[in-house]
C-alpha cells in the first residue's frame, strides 16, 4: 500500500479505537493480545472468583463482583496513572502473598 492508502485505512479504524501499525510478523501476536485476550482474562478472573468462593463464604456473584471491580480498578490505575505493572505489584502485595500456593 502507498502511504496515502496507509492513512487512509488508519483514519477509518481510529474512528474506531486505538490505531497501532505492526509488522505482517508481528500480527499474530498483536491478534492474540488483543481480540483474543478478553477471553482469556475472562477465565483469569472466573478462576480468582472461583478460589475466592471455595476460601470464603461469599456467593457465586459476590466472589465475581469483587474480582471485576479490582480488576476495573487496577486497570484504570494502569492505565490513567501509566504506571507500570511491578510498580502496582510493589506496591499493593502483601509481603510473601505471591510466594503462597493458592
Amino acid at each position: 500500500m502507498d502511504k496515502k492508502d496507509v492513512e487512509l485505512v488508519e483514519k477509518i479504524f481510529a474512528a474506531l479505537g486505538d490505531v497501532k501499525i505492526v509488522s505482517e510478523s508481528d500480527l499474530e501476536a498483536a491478534t492474540v493480545l488483543t481480540s483474543c485476550a478478553p477471553a482469556f482474562i475472562a477465565v483469569i478472573l472466573r478462576k480468582f472468583s472461583e478460589v475466592g468462593q471455595k476460601r470464603s463464604s461469599f456467593s457465586r456473584e459476590e466472589a465475581e463482583e469483587m474480582v471485576l471491580k479490582t480488576f476495573y480498578g487496577t486497570s484504570k490505575l494502569l492505565y490513567e496513572k501509566n504506571i507500570t505493572f511491578d510498580e502496582v505489584v510493589s506496591e499493593a502485595a502483601t509481603p510473601g502473598v505471591l510466594q503462597r500456593k493458592v
